[in-house]
Formats: structure tokens, sequence, C-alpha cells
């Protein structure tokens, strides 16, 4: 189990590179935003700013898409359940996304909010991620990058089920 405090080192391993990462749990998944020197105003946004959480689905990949409106930030993150040993938590009725922002260079945690996700969205991301049939991380890159060719951010949010939490 693992101890979450802010200000301390986050007890994940330290990311080669900016940008969200998500990971499936018993409550349902961790997104992981790692950011080199967040700001005051960017820890402020993501621990209690107005901010949407998006599902997109295309073939059997979801992406998890988060806008942080007070500072204008946006980010995607696909998801591989195929490299998951226990994908149990995909068969649990859990609706928890906890979020994390990260200080990618020192792997300090700066914020964190716990966000109940309506049906919708959970269902979505589940059915998606529990069809997936990779066999290597290379298959499911050479996929995840198809989508990125035909798909930017804002073609995959605007075709994405949302859910907006106020301050």
């Amino acid at each position: 189990m693992f101890v979450y405090e802010v200000g301390k080192q986050f007890p994940q391993p330290k990311s080669s590179q900016e940008g969200p990462i998500v990971n499936g749990n018993s409550g349902f998944v961790d997104l992981i935003l790692y950011l080199d020197n967040p700001t005051a105003k960017e820890v402020r946004d993501c621990k209690s700013g107005m901010l949407t959480i998006g599902v997109y689905a295309k073939d059997t990949i979801p992406f998890l898409l988060i806008k942080l409106y007070d500072t204008d930030l946006s980010f995607d993150a696909p998801y591989n359940a195929s490299v998951m040993l226990d994908t149990e938590w995909l068969r649990t009725d859990n609706n928890i996304l906890n979020f994390f922002l990260v200080e990618r260079q020192t792997n300090v945690l700066k914020a964190m909010r716990m966000l109940g996700l309506n049906d919708d969205l959970v269902s979505l991301f589940k059915s998606t991620a529990g069809s997936q049939t990779f066999q290597t991380k290379e298959e499911y890159m050479e996929a995840v990058n198809k989508i990125y060719s035909e798909f930017d951010f804002d073609a995959m949010y605007g075709s994405s089920v949302t859910q907006t939490f106020i301050r």
C-alpha cells in the first residue's frame, strides 16, 4: 500500500518525461500528471480548480483527457490494459479517479485530488480497455500513434464523454 503526502516523495517511480500517465487501481484509476516546475497557479488548479475529465475511445484504446481551465492546460493519456498483470479492477463497480500532480524532476507530490466519475465515463473506459488484445507494447504503440496521426486533443475532446468538476 502506498502513502501519498503532498510535499513528500511520490511513492511511484520517477517519470522520464512530462505528461500524464494512467494506472489502474482497485478504486478505478490513478491519473498522474508529471510537470517540470509547476507554477503555484498550476498546483492550485490541479488541487481545487475547475477541470473536465473526458474519456475518448477509439478501437480498443481508451484515452483519459483532462482540461484545466484556470491555467489552460490540457492533456490526454492512452491506457494499455494488456500490460497489466492484474486487470481485476476492470470488473469492479468503483469509479474513483485519483489525480496527482508530481514535480517530474524531484518526484515530489505537489497536489492530489479524488474525483468520483459518472457511470458513462467509467463504463466507456472499462469496456474499451477490457477489449484490448495487444500482444506487445510495440503493437499497442503502433495503434496509439495511428490514432494520434488522425486526431489531435481537440478532436478527441469534441468526441469524448466528459464530466466537469467545479471548484
